[in-house]
């Protein structure tokens, strides 16, 4: 551990410690929404596509 660290008082400590992972969860929760909306759009174009050989089959 650093000296610097060392001399924190533990509620500063804690704090950090908070801090970084409130950031992760962040970070990790933005992740996961931009697979979702990257499958969404992906289920979206697929359906657009069957949507519309489909409307070309009907002429």
């Amino acid at each position: 551990m650093s000296r610097v660290y060392r001399g924190l008082t533990p509620q500063f400590k804690v704090f950090i410690q908070l801090s970084a992972m409130t950031l992760g969860g962040c970070i990790w929760a933005e992740k996961r929404v931009n697979e979702y909306l990257d499958l969404v759009r992906k289920v979206k174009r697929a359906e657009r596509a069957e949507a519309e050989a489909e409307a070309e089959g009907w002429r």
